[in-house]
């Protein structure tokens, strides 16, 4: 064989034989390629016969940036390029599972550019995550999940009654309601009165 990629092993010998047959993609671009084994016995009644040997090395696709990450209270958008290793034009179809989280166009051929979008509507304080799959079937690393991270700021700092009014000779205790729109933590002082603790 003339190609460098295609290998056969032992080269010579007597028959009856076994070759092992050995293709080396790395480094190769994506894309199929045909290259030969020519096996040669000149006291043969066919002395020369060509085996035919077709390599396809797939397609990896490659996401720009990897991972995104949303701080937002409604609807925000942010692009993310999907490329290949090379070879023709790769067709793809992308999906989230979140329903706060989509993903245009949903479908086509890569290279492309997505557009990410995530929605906050409805969603209470707090962080989110999930991914969206894209899925080729000529690529090697197909699925590919680009992982999405959503923060929703709270809605800030609520506390129930507004105010607490007292009528007592001796020790009694109310509630007060404390929110922050999500998890978070709080502390509370009685503001240096020593007739009030909480």
């Amino acid at each position: 064989t003339a190609d460098p990629w295609l290998d056969v092993s032992p080269k010579s010998g007597t028959t009856p034989a076994t070759v092992r047959v050995t293709v080396m993609a790395a480094g190769l671009p994506a894309g199929a390629r045909t290259g030969r084994i020519v096996v040669n016995a000149p006291q043969a009644l066919s002395p020369r016969i060509e085996v035919p040997v077709t390599l396809t090395v797939p397609s990896v696709m490659r996401l720009t940036p990897e991972s995104l990450a949303f701080t937002t209270a409604g609807q925000a958008s942010q692009n993310v390029t999907l490329t290949t290793s090379g070879g023709p034009p790769l067709a793809f179809s992308a999906a989230s599972g979140a329903a706060w989280l989509s993903v245009s166009p949903k479908s086509g051929t890569a290279p492309v550019t997505l557009s990410v979008t995530v929605s906050a509507a409805g969603l209470s304080g707090g962080t989110f995550e999930d991914s969206i799959t894209i899925t080729a079937a000529g690529a090697a690393n197909s699925p590919l999940k680009l992982p999405v991270r959503l923060t929703v700021p709270g809605t800030g700092l609520s506390v129930t009654p507004g105010s607490l009014t007292f009528n007592t000779t001796g020790a009694a205790s109310q509630t007060l309601s404390i929110t922050t729109g999500g998890a978070g933590n709080w502390t509370a002082t009685a503001a240096g009165y020593a007739w009030l603790s909480v």
